[in-house]
């Protein structure tokens, strides 16, 4: 009973309150302007007393438990009756090693609506190879303003014979540099991701996983 009155519901989505309560996360894909093919996931996850204060390690099993990465702490700022503060740990993920442990848990993207981890996957490396082909078609110069002004638009068709988009080494050390000015703001009905300059941009922003 009372997991059906905790489930997550679009008339009332209360993201603020369900992200402060643990019940849900918010998960930010970046993608570099110059390589679509790289994606990288940022997972804001609410701190626990069971992690450090200035560092520690979270990823997720088969299971979906919390285990080992390295990880930042970083403040989310809340828009409730009142503007509070908490803290969240932050992990750095590429999109292969984020979904391929949550093919089959429910997200809600701001940008599409409803979609379990391997649809949104298959969305991403879609869209990757769009961009891609667009790249021997206009240019890599003129690819780059397609990139940035359509960085909210998210493919529909979803394929099953697509390939893995990983990020390399050099990529994610600049992701974790871009995490630290990467700043999250949540209301009952918004999620604010503060923009990303330069090498990367914001492509989607998730809620979950979710108990529908």
């Amino acid at each position: 009973m009372k997991r059906w009155e905790q489930r997550f519901r679009l008339s009332c989505p209360d993201f603020a309150n369900r992200f402060q309560s643990g019940l849900q996360n918010v998960i930010v894909h970046l993608r570099p302007t110059p390589n679509p093919k790289e994606i990288y996931l940022v997972e804001y996850v609410k701190e626990t007393s069971s992690l450090p204060v200035l560092s520690g390690t979270i990823t997720h099993n088969m299971a979906g438990d919390i285990q080992k990465q390295p990880v930042l702490i970083k403040v989310v700022e809340l828009m409730q009756e009142t503007k509070s503060f908490i803290t969240a740990a932050v992990g750095l993920y590429t999109l292969d090693e984020f979904y391929g442990v949550r093919m089959d848990q429910m997200f809600y993207s701001l940008q599409s609506g409803f979609g379990t981890g391997s649809a949104l996957r298959e969305r991403e490396v879609n869209r990757s190879e769009d961009i891609l082909r667009c790249i021997r078609r206009v240019g890599h110069d003129e690819l780059i303003g397609e990139v940035v002004e359509g960085s909210n638009e998210i493919a529909d068709n979803i394929s099953s014979g697509t390939q893995g988009i990983e990020g390399d080494m050099k990529g994610m050390d600049k992701a974790r540099r871009v995490i630290a000015g990467l700043d999250l703001t949540l209301s009952a009905r918004d999620i604010t991701v503060k923009p990303v300059q330069g090498y990367f941009h914001v492509s989607q922003v998730l809620f979950g996983p979710l108990d529908l």
